[in-house]
């Protein structure tokens, strides 16, 4: 197998992936498998189970030869299966009812791959070009590396934009309850404090009010319908708030005209 040479390579679209397959002086087809692992949607962990059963298998190791190819990496040994052998290849890929559970997109690529991977493959050769010379192959290793730099780049961007929509989605996740229950726990604090205590008149008669007046400034302040709708991110803000806040100049004037009334009655 090693002497065979590359005749023709392409990268063969299938579904939504491409698959990497070569046409040999020997005028074979083959499929490279880890672009099949790959294509189905195969974990790491599957996909060096299912090579490791291409080397044991009594049949199928007939069909598997390691052939240099270009990569982007430059010529290097890629395992590939020949694409008579795939389908026998690709049946004896168990379905488990785990998998089915787990990975349902994985089982229906399957399926698809097993049914028409190889007719798919085996008609991109049709009536292909004579052998690549060692300069051709060359210029598609350099070819396929540009690709796969280019790819590469627009993933950085993606992963660049899905982490500024992560962190976007930081900012707006809403507070936790261990920090909504310091929030109220304040709130309180703070209308006793305003009131003089829970024994005060003003207490008794002005405390409906003075906690509306607290959570209204509150929730008006950072413009939300609900205090557990703080975003998280704005903790801090909000503990500062209300340590720094106040009842109006209405509200404490009646908390001392009630207080004061007390005091008075208790003197008389």
């Amino acid at each position: 197998m090693n002497t065979l040479q590359v005749v023709e390579q392409k990268m063969v679209p299938f579904g939504n992936v491409e698959l990497l397959a070569v046409k040999m002086t020997n005028k074979k087809i083959y499929a490279a498998v880890k672009w099949v692992c790959v294509g189905i949607g195969l974990s790491d962990g599957q996909a060096k189970r299912q090579v490791e059963n291409l080397g044991k298998d009594i049949v199928l190791k007939q069909g598997v030869a390691n052939l240099r190819l270009p990569t982007n990496g430059g010529i290097q040994e890629v395992l590939c299966i020949e694409l008579d052998f795939l389908p026998l290849w690709l049946a004896k890929v168990p379905i488990t009812p785990q998998m089915q559970q787990t990975n349902p997109i994985a089982v229906n690529n399957l399926v698809n791959y097993q049914l028409k991977a190889k007719d798919v493959l085996a008609a991109a050769f049709v009536n292909g070009p004579k052998p690549l010379t060692e300069r051709e192959q060359l210029k598609a290793s350099m070819r396929l590396s540009l690709e796969m730099s280019e790819e590469v780049e627009a993933l950085k961007e993606e992963v660049s934009g899905m982490r500024e929509d992560v962190e976007q989605l930081k900012d707006n996740i809403f507070i936790n309850s261990s920090q909504a229950k310091a929030i109220r726990r304040k709130v309180g604090e703070n209308v006793y404090e305003a009131l003089g205590g829970k024994e005060t008149h003003a207490f008794k008669t002005l405390k409906t009010k003075a906690f509306a007046a607290c959570w209204r400034e509150f929730r008006n302040y950072f413009d939300i319908s609900e205090y557990r709708e703080l975003p998280r991110i704005k903790f801090e803000d909000a503990m500062r708030f209300l340590i720094a806040w106040q009842p109006n100049t209405e509200l404490r004037l009646e908390i001392e005209h009630y207080n004061t009334q007390l005091q008075l009655h208790l003197v008389k």
